[in-house]
């Protein structure tokens, strides 16, 4: 697996082969998907009442009364909006199925959103503290560390690209400072030898939260009960992608 697409992501399909379509992602990744696992909405699906799903996971349900599934949703799926009931919004999947969400949990693609900082990144990252580490992961049914960042920062307003090494091309380089002083919440960390094969997200100064065996919380300050050796002795460089 080399990514995953999360559920109402747009994607062009480049050629088709018996069951299997070769796709093309918004951040432009290539690769393989079964042609059953592609759905294209009724013309008027996109045109208006587009939200996206912000918590790290939830279900779609066939009434409000909980009583069967529809289907699972997952940070950043984005569905339509039918009828809003308060608690909960009736729903339109892209390939057609109905249902029902917590209203809490939907967001307008067409809303204003609170300007990207720090705090909403740091925030956003640490709710997904203990998703397991899967190569090739986008979701918050599996993380690999590129996707992680990529998925905080997509759900905070601030699109990234998909690899550690295209990230660490994006921002203002950092000077950490013998102590990480200079290191400030919402930065990102590299690591590596000769490119970046590893990010994750400061969390100011030493610490930072990443995808490793799972999203937890390391530092890189000696001393530290969670100082990461290997961490720090293949540290990169730090950007600062947001102000």
């Amino acid at each position: 697996m080399v990514d995953q697409v999360v559920m109402g992501t747009t994607v062009s399909v480049l050629k088709r082969e018996k069951n299997w379509s070769f796709i093309q992602t918004p951040y432009r990744y290539l690769g393989w998907v079964e042609s059953s696992m592609l759905a294209t909405p009724q013309s008027t699906w996109a045109q208006s009442g587009l939200a996206w799903f912000k918590e790290p996971v939830g279900t779609v349900w066939a009434t409000p009364d909980q009583d069967e599934t529809v289907s699972d949703i997952v940070l950043g799926c984005t569905v339509k909006t039918a009828e809003n009931k308060g608690e909960w919004t009736a729903v339109e999947l892209p390939d057609g199925r109905r249902g029902f969400v917590k209203s809490s949990a939907l967001e307008s693609v067409t809303a204003s959103r609170p300007r990207i900082g720090p705090e909403r990144v740091v925030t956003l990252a640490s709710r997904l503290k203990g998703i397991p580490y899967l190569w090739g992961g986008n979701s918050t049914k599996g993380f690999d560390c590129s996707g992680f960042t990529q998925t905080v920062f997509r759900a905070a307003g601030f699109e990234l690209p998909r690899d550690a090494d295209q990230q660490s091309a994006i921002g203002k380089k950092v000077e950490p400072g013998p102590g990480f002083q200079n290191v400030r919440a919402g930065d990102l960390v590299f690591f590596g030898k000769d490119r970046a094969t590893h990010v994750g997200i400061s969390l100011g100064g030493a610490r930072f939260i990443h995808a490793s065996v799972d999203v937890h919380v390391n530092s890189l300050k000696k001393g530290d009960p969670d100082y990461d050796d290997g961490r720090f002795q293949t540290l990169l460089h730090v950007m600062r992608v947001i102000d």
